[in-house]
Parts: C-alpha cells; sequence; structure tokens
C-alpha cells in the first residue's frame, strides 16, 4: 500500500463525515470498509484493493 499522507488524510475526512454508529458500521468488516471505499473514494480504492487489508486494520486503529 503507498498511499500519500494527502490520501490517507482524504480517508479519514471521509470517515469523520459519517455518523459514529455509520463510521462503526464502515468499518465492521473488510466486505463493508470496501464497498465503502469503492463508493466513496474510488480511485484511492483501486490503488490499494490489493491490500485492502492493510489499511482497513491501520484505519481501525484510528477510530
Amino acid at each position: 500500500m503507498a498511499l500519500s499522507d494527502y490520501e490517507k488524510q482524504l480517508i479519514i475526512d471521509e470517515l469523520d463525515l459519517l455518523e459514529a454508529a455509520t463510521r462503526a458500521l464502515v468499518l465492521a468488516s473488510l466486505d463493508a470498509f470496501a464497498d465503502w471505499l469503492a463508493g466513496v473514494l474510488y480511485a484511492i480504492y483501486l490503488k490499494v484493493k490489493d491490500a485492502l487489508i492493510r489499511l482497513w486494520n491501520w484505519l481501525r486503529s484510528k477510530f
């Protein structure tokens, strides 16, 4: 996963826009996160789809 700091911040910013309950659902499973990321930040999803589990674990540690 080679995301720039800017791309990571975009993901965090989009997650911050969600209500806490919705954010919890998005981060509850890898499938839910992948679906959300593909719908919200598709270019980033394409960039990380092969390493999505590492990104998901990193984000879960932030929230």
